[in-house]
């Protein structure tokens, strides 16, 4: 009997490896690896369209994503717009910007929900606050501007980036 209880959790443990789930985003109701379709079906809300984030232009960073959706998000007195980047059609990275965001709120926030972060010191070194999060499925980071020599209309951003799969080599050819 006991052989039997043994070989079933060594079945279902080997079953779980071998067919992974997508990891979930830690953000509202996403899920790395959505299409446009299921981002749309799991959405509490109307989505808008992408074009109204503040990224999107050529000259950011993140220019290699498509940006499709955006919608709008208000967590106590701060307001955000959440907009939804895809890489080869599947839903990659989640950013949230805010005019209005009480930074130690939300840096306490997140340290609370993923730990003490560690410093961004690439951001430091030109003069921008910034925290991130590495963990093995994704990397959070929140970036304050508000006090920094580059002037953005939305000086606080929260950035959710998936690390699974191919995602990431994606991003590095992109580069």
């Amino acid at each position: 009997m006991k052989i039997h209880n043994f070989l079933k959790v060594t079945i279902l443990a080997l079953s779980t490896c071998m067919f992974p789930r997508p990891a979930l985003a830690n953000w509202q109701f996403t899920k790395w690896g959505m299409t446009k379709a299921d981002l749309q079906k799991a959405a509490p809300t109307t989505l808008k369209s992408g074009s109204e984030c503040p990224i999107n232009n050529s000259n950011s960073p993140d220019a290699i994503y498509q940006v499709e959706f955006s919608s709008s998000l208000k967590v106590g007195s701060m307001n955000f717009i959440a907009c939804y980047l895809f890489l080869d059609r599947k839903l990659h990275r989640v950013n949230l910007f805010s005019r209005d965001a009480d930074a130690k709120s939300v840096l306490k926030g997140l340290a609370q929900k993923y730990g003490v972060p560690e410093i961004n010191k690439n951001l430091q070194e030109v003069g921008i606050i910034g925290y991130k999060w590495d963990k093995p499925d994704e990397k959070i980071e929140f970036s304050d501007y508000s006090r920094s020599h580059v002037k953005i209309s939305y000086p606080y951003v929260i950035g959710y980036e998936s690390k699974n799969g191919s995602d990431e080599s994606a991003v590095r050819d992109q580069l």
